[in-house]
C-alpha cells in the first residue's frame, strides 16, 4: 500500500511540475503556422513566444496588412498570473504597439498578467474584429487607457477583463474595454478600477468615450478622478 501512494505521490508531484505556473517570458519570438479558416489565412499562436512574434509583427508593420490570428492556449505573461505593475509588456525588444486591420480569435483563452503602458492593441482599425478573448490581472497606464485598445474602430465581441487597473494620462480618457470607441462593442464586461487624473477627459466602465453602439455589456468597476476629469458611467 506505502508504495501505491508513493507512486500516486509522485505522479500527482510531476503533473503539478509540468502543468503549474508558467516560466517568466524572456522576449523570444517563434513565427507561428497557418491554417485556412473559412477561405483566410490565420496564424495559429501556441505559445507565448508565437504571441509575442505576432504583436511584434503589428507593432513593425508600417502598410495596414490584414493579419489573422487564432489563439490556441492561455498566455501567462508572469510566473503565476498575477498582476506585476513593475513589468512592461512593450520594452526594448517589443517596441511597437500594432493596430489590428484584421481578425484575432481568443477562441475562450486568457491572457494573464498582461502590463504596459498602453492597451493589447493600440487601435483595433475599421473592419477589424477582436473576438472571444479575456484578460485576467491587466495593468495599463496610457493615452486612452483600455485592456483590448486604446480606440476601437472596429468590433469588439465576446471579450471580458477581470482584475484591472487602468491609468488614464492627462487629458485622455480611460475604460475597461477601450478608451474610446466608434466601432461596436457587443456581449463583453469588466471588472476592476479605472483610475484618472486631473484633467482627464472622460473615464468610463466599458469605455472612456462611446461614439459608436455598446450592446449586452456589463461594467463593475471602481471610478476615480482628480478635480477636473470628467466622469461617465
Amino acid at each position: 500500500m506505502k508504495s501505491i501512494s508513493s507512486l500516486i505521490f509522485c505522479c500527482l508531484f510531476c503533473f503539478a511540475f509540468a502543468f503549474g505556473a508558467a516560466a517568466k517570458w524572456d522576449y523570444t519570438f517563434s513565427e507561428p503556422t497557418t491554417k485556412v479558416i473559412d477561405g483566410k489565412s490565420f496564424y495559429v499562436i501556441t505559445s507565448i513566444d508565437e504571441f509575442g512574434w505576432f504583436l511584434d509583427t503589428l507593432g513593425r508593420d508600417e502598410g495596414g496588412h490584414v493579419l489573422n490570428a487564432v489563439l490556441e492556449t492561455d498566455i501567462y505573461l508572469t510566473e503565476d498570473g498575477q498582476m506585476d505593475s513593475t513589468l512592461r509588456f512593450y520594452n526594448s525588444k517589443l517596441d511597437y504597439i500594432g493596430n489590428l486591420y484584421g481578425i484575432f480569435d481568443g477562441q475562450g483563452h486568457t491572457i494573464y498578467g498582461f502590463s504596459a503602458n498602453t492597451a493589447l492593441f493600440y487601435f483595433i482599425e475599421d473592419g477589424a474584429i477582436l473576438r472571444n478573448l479575456n484578460m485576467v490581472n491587466t495593468h495599463v497606464h496610457s493615452v486612452y487607457a483600455g485592456a483590448f485598445s486604446t480606440m476601437n474602430l472596429g468590433t469588439i465581441d465576446n471579450c471580458h477583463a477581470e482584475g484591472i487597473f487602468l491609468a488614464a494620462n492627462i487629458t485622455d480618457h480611460a475604460g475597461g474595454i477601450t478608451g474610446l470607441n466608434k466601432g461596436l462593442i457587443s456581449n463583453s464586461s469588466v471588472k476592476g478600477s479605472v483610475l484618472g487624473h486631473s484633467h482627464t477627459g472622460m473615464l468610463g466602465g466599458i469605455t472612456g468615450e462611446n461614439k459608436g453602439d455598446i450592446w449586452n455589456c456589463y461594467a463593475d468597476v471602481y471610478m476615480e478622478g482628480e478635480s477636473h476629469s470628467a466622469k461617465l458611467g
